[in-house]
């Protein structure tokens, strides 16, 4: 393998590098400060249900769970604006790539 490019930006690491003439791209996600995904996923209930939930995993899903949803339906309602705010923003534009791209 070869590096061929390095990127460094709020909330993602982005390396890309060939392999057997390809390139293929690594990302690394960087989330939180202390509790990781969690953080993100108590900012999102806050945004979409105006509720503080503590950023916890067994707290967060038995919220979820009292509304009927789970995550992956959390996030399909939040929409961008509410997504930016409770995720780095880099992480939105990375997905958004992500869907684009073949």
């Amino acid at each position: 393998m070869m590096l061929i490019r390095r990127r460094r930006t709020r909330g993602f690491r982005e390396i890309e590098v060939l392999r057997d003439d390809k390139p293929v791209k690594l990302y690394v996600v960087l989330m939180g400060f202390e509790k990781c995904r969690e953080e993100a996923e108590a900012a999102l209930i806050k945004e979409v249900y105006g509720v503080e939930v503590e950023p916890e995993e067994g707290a967060i899903r038995a919220f979820l769970e009292s509304e009927g949803t789970d995550i992956y339906e959390l996030i399909m309602k939040a929409g961008e604006d509410k997504l930016r705010k409770a995720f780095p923003p880099a992480l939105i534009d990375l997905l958004k790539s992500w869907c684009r791209d073949p």
